[in-house]
């Protein structure tokens, strides 16, 4: 469908015309009234809210544990590996070993920190201030409709498609 004004005796009227049939033509306020329609029975009752706001904080708490967990975890990994990335210097160093050996375990410990680091990154990247903004952002669902109303065209076509991510980093 398409967008479009038409003139009336005294103003200008918002509607819309189908493209593949020219004879279907639907007045603005009819789709504008059902979209307020469903926006507010997709709105959430406050105590819907409560309980999904309790039971994400929960999740959120042990979520950010496991994070938390699995960053102590690859910590000591990656301090494992820097120890045998050292001790295998020093074996070069002193001649304990061949150039061949240490190009072949150097570079096996080289990949083991790299992916470690980048785990590393990821896992502390996933900490609660983020988590906790889109916690904060909860409460909202039981005002859809004045939300979609506040929202610029862009995020309000966004909204409509579904890809309420990149509506909420915009």
């Amino acid at each position: 469908m398409t967008a479009g004004f038409s003139k009336g005796k005294k103003n200008y009227y918002l509607y819309y015309r189908c493209n593949r049939h020219s004879n279907i033509n639907i007045p603005g306020t009819v789709p504008h009234r059902q979209l307020d329609e469903l926006l507010g029975l997709l709105s959430f009752s406050q105590v819907q809210v409560d309980h999904i706001v309790g039971r994400a904080k929960g999740a959120l708490v042990e979520a950010i544990t496991i994070y938390t967990k699995r960053a102590a975890v690859k910590t000591a990994e990656l301090q494992d590996v820097n120890m045998k990335i050292d001790k295998l210097e020093e074996k070069i160093v002193n001649d304990e070993i061949e150039p061949e050996t240490y190009r072949k375990y150097f570079k096996k410990y080289q990949y083991d920190k790299a992916r470690l680091t980048e785990e590393l990154s990821h896992l502390k990247g996933l900490n609660g201030d983020r988590l906790d903004e889109q916690l904060a952002l909860l409460p909202h669902l039981a005002y859809l409709s004045a939300i979609f109303e506040k929202a610029n065209i862009n995020q309000k076509t966004l909204f409509i498609k579904g890809d309420v991510q990149t509506w909420y980093d915009r």
